[in-house]
């Protein structure tokens, strides 16, 4: 995390996402917790009075929820056309090799969106719940992501998570990719890797 000045603003930051405080409004900081995944709680309050300003513990998680420790760059993912403007997101993918956590960064413009896809030693995490619907295809079974979301909840086939959990597991060996064109346009199917059974 870093704590830095900027003329009369307080910049909070933890690389990915940045938060600007008034130094006139600004009282103290006070960790709240760090959890068992390296997360930073902690709240700011104003002038010092009890009122909080911000209570990062109460916000969601595309916000400045948590503030990452531990984490380096794994790796990018190609570029994907958003819409008929053909804007293209730029992904960025950390991990946190302690535990194998995972997040992605997405870019758009001066837009910036976190995801957390989690460990892959917890059940609940979405990478997790994403590679237990990826088990229900063969060793030799080439598949793509319209066959996939049959296997997996409503909450996992939001596009940018599967698509930031299908990079990571390629990058990180866990699946094989290839990718041709289907009417026209890019066509990626993937396939399980030996690699992938060591996941319990």
């Amino acid at each position: 995390m870093i704590l830095k000045r900027n003329g009369s603003t307080l910049v909070i930051s933890d690389g990915t996402f940045e938060h600007n405080f008034d130094f006139k409004e600004f009282g103290q900081m006070k960790i709240i917790s760090i959890d068992s995944e390296g997360f930073i709680t902690f709240e700011i309050s104003k002038n010092q009075q009890p009122s909080t300003l911000i209570d990062f513990s109460k916000r969601t998680p595309t916000s400045i929820k948590h503030v990452s420790t531990g984490f380096s760059l794994l790796g990018r993912g190609s570029p994907k056309t958003l819409g008929s403007n053909a804007s293209r997101a730029t992904y960025e993918y950390f991990k946190r090799a302690a535990d194998e956590y995972y997040y992605s960064k997405i870019i758009l413009g001066a837009k910036t969106k976190k995801i957390h896809l989690g460990s892959l030693h917890d059940e609940s995490s979405p990478i997790h719940k994403i590679i237990s619907g990826i088990k229900h295809f063969g060793e030799t079974q080439w598949f793509d992501r319209k066959m996939l979301v049959k296997h997996l909840e409503p909450a996992q086939r939001h596009g940018q998570k599967l698509k930031s959990t299908l990079d990571i597991l390629t990058i990180e060996g866990y699946l094989e990719r290839q990718e041709s064109q289907k009417r026209g346009k890019p066509y990626e199917q993937y396939k399980k890797t030996s690699k992938l059974q060591t996941i319990h």
